[in-house]
């Protein structure tokens, strides 16, 4: 698993993160969303089915996709921001798990896209 220092930003800000990205990022949020639909067009002719969100957060990505009808995973090494995303859950969808990105695990399912948000893919 990660290292310590580098998970720990992550769990001090936890209960902070949704109060500064959400007001402050929805720019972001939609922009990185929208991309997702462009390349699964380019690339599935549709929108995607499933989604295996890495690096997920406090799950505001993934919730949002959930709720077009996609089938999302989310993976993140913080328990902290897990604990947060894990309240946004609707029947079932999104779902979370505490997972290492640097490791490659398999999650028993399939995904048509992978995708680390923001500043995510650096970590790997």
């Amino acid at each position: 698993m990660g290292s310590k220092k580098t998970i720990e930003p992550y769990t001090l800000s936890a209960k902070y993160y949704d109060m500064i990205y959400l007001s402050k990022a929805q720019g972001m949020y939609q922009k990185t969303l929208r991309d997702i639909f462009i390349f699964s067009g380019e690339i599935l002719g549709r929108d995607p089915k499933s989604v295996l969100d890495i690096g997920c957060g406090t799950g505001n990505h993934a919730t949002i996709l959930a709720e077009k009808g996609i089938r999302v995973l989310g993976i993140d090494l913080s328990s902290h921001q897990l604990e947060i995303a894990r309240t946004k859950i609707v029947d079932g969808n999104p779902s979370f798990m505490e997972a290492d990105m640097s490791v490659y695990q398999d999650f028993g399912e399939t995904f048509e896209v992978g995708a680390a948000f923001f500043g995510g893919f650096c970590y790997l």
